[in-house]
């Protein structure tokens, strides 16, 4: 019986294609290379290809293989901002060299762009394809033309801003490539080893379909590294001096880890630290983990004013009680835990976070559990 056709599963440079190539087939998935470029086969732009029925294996192989990926090199901490040119992006850069300034700490600014896919191409090629194939060329060496463009005069900017006194002094690098955004994000991250991911999100008007592809969401899902989303809303004088920080949270020690996520990056500014746990039904035991770590937390952070709130799911759906949460008690920053899960939790069972993400116009700080 044939196979059924190839379908692209990632986008990444030569060498990275050929070691993921090298572990699919390992575990017997038929895998191949397909360059966009053959003038120069070792640009980005490189598509691994697998069969259809083969995806959902390899998405999990995938999965595997970065729970498993080496620690990054050791280097000084860095925030990482990706960047689109938007007014939209300028709000997220202010945000993000003042996080660089309180961590003292070097920005990476990223700017990821995708080519749309050729995949008539074969060495079987009629003339015609052959000149359809160029043409694709053309047009994708002028879209690398105008997006490097387009960041040189963003850097200007940053530069600009900088001189003035606008935007903190940082070293700052940037960094443009092909690929598919929050792939070359987590895979930036890991390079540099971030101590921050500042990005964007469009907050409670953002449609239904949107949701399903947002780079944000993705992002947060899959990375290890924390995720601080920017509302395109947001106050940034507001957000300059944060004063309550809502944790909506489980009730674990893993959570600890989190709690020192918060102070390294408000150390020196005083704030009020809300906790809230979500109560499916009515347990005694949760108010009194709740006590017992509001007494921790202020014993362990002087200087922390720290409160417990239980909120109760209203037909299934916690978000109205926590809205009011957020209004009565002023909130400017809302932080939650994510949890790695397989791909199809991903998309069929949303996460909090993700829930959180795309309803609150308040800036989220997603941090890994």
């Amino acid at each position: 019986m044939a196979k059924d056709k190839f379908v692209t599963l990632a986008i990444h440079t030569m060498e990275r294609a050929k070691m993921l190539k090298a572990f699919l087939e390992a575990e017997g998935i038929e895998t191949k290379i397909v360059n966009l470029n053959i003038l120069n086969p070792i640009s980005s732009g490189v598509r691994i290809r697998v069969h259809e029925s083969d995806l959902p294996q390899a998405l999990q192989l995938i999965e595997t293989m970065k729970n498993s990926d080496v620690e990054p090199q050791d280097r000084s901490k860095q925030i990482l901002i990706p960047i689109d040119f938007s007014e939209y992006s300028k709000k997220i850069c202010e945000i993000g060299f003042l996080f660089a300034q309180k961590l003292d700490a070097e920005v990476v600014l990223m700017h990821a762009y995708d080519v749309p896919d050729y995949s008539i191409f074969s060495r079987n090629a009629t003339p015609s394809v052959i000149y359809d194939f160029k043409e694709f060329e053309q047009r994708r060496n002028k879209i690398i033309k105008s997006e490097s463009a387009d960041f040189q005069s963003f850097v200007k900017y940053i530069k600009e801003k900088m001189k003035i006194g606008e935007l903190p002094e940082r070293n700052f690098i940037t960094l443009m490539d092909e690929g598919v955004p929050e792939d070359v994000i987590i895979e930036t991250s890991q390079k540099y080893n971030t101590a921050l991911i500042v990005m964007g999100m469009r907050g409670k008007n953002l449609k239904e379909i949107e949701l399903l592809g947002s780079v944000t969401a993705e992002v947060i899902e899959r990375t290890n590294v924390p995720v601080l989303a920017i509302p395109e809303n947001v106050d940034t004088e507001r957000f300059n001096s944060i004063k309550n920080i809502l944790y909506a949270t489980t009730i674990n020690n893993s959570m600890l880890t989190s709690v020192d996520v918060i102070m390294n990056l408000f150390k020196g500014n005083p704030f009020n630290l809300f906790f809230t746990h979500f109560e499916q039904k009515e347990d005694a035991w949760n108010e009194i983990k709740l006590v017992g770590l509001k007494d921790y937390l202020e014993r362990i952070y002087q200087g922390v004013n720290v409160e417990y709130a239980l909120l109760k799911l209203q037909n299934d759906d916690f978000l109205p009680a926590f809205d009011e949460l957020v209004l009565k008690n002023n909130i400017d920053l809302i932080v939650v835990n994510t949890h790695r899960r397989s791909i199809f939790m991903r998309l069929f069972s949303p996460s909090m976070a993700r829930k959180m993400l795309f309803h609150s116009d308040t800036p989220i700080l997603a941090v890994r559990n």
